[in-house]
């Protein structure tokens, strides 16, 4: 039953660990999503980019 236990406590931790990196993941992700669509933003606020572009991906030349 202390073997059990044990296992079902390291076990808990180690899925913690993971929870916790895939949570990082996730913020940086999200940071990076939000600058991304900052400089988007910008460049259509600016005159820099059009909608089209923005869209497609393409810079409209």
């Amino acid at each position: 039953m202390h073997i059990l236990l044990v296992s079902n406590v390291a076990q808990s931790y180690f899925n913690q660990q993971l929870a916790y990196a895939q949570l990082q993941i996730a913020e940086e992700t999200l940071r990076n999503y939000q600058q991304s669509y900052a400089f988007v933003e910008k460049q259509l606020l600016t005159g820099s980019s059009n909608v089209l572009a923005a869209g497609t991906g393409s810079r409209g030349d």
